[in-house]
């Protein structure tokens, strides 16, 4: 019983903290766009999330390496 409670109160307190980031990505070359949402409750966590879903994007296709990213 003591840990659901300890398991209820981290869920009520992290989730009372979570922001939505957006990572918005921008091709130079194509001028296409693309967004990816992420839910956590710090802005670095959603900058590093960001970062490596630019570098897979930027690793799978080869024409992309002008992509840039930013979160908003």
């Amino acid at each position: 019983m003591k840990k659901f409670l300890i398991l209820a109160a981290t869920t009520v307190i992290f989730a009372s903290c979570t922001k939505e980031y957006v990572c918005e990505c921008n091709d130079s070359v194509s001028s296409e766009k693309s967004e990816m949402t992420y839910w956590t409750n710090q802005k670095s966590h959603a900058r590093r999330l960001c970062d490596d879903w630019a570098t897979r994007q930027r690793s799978v296709f080869p024409d992309k390496d002008k992509l840039t990213c930013t979160i908003k």
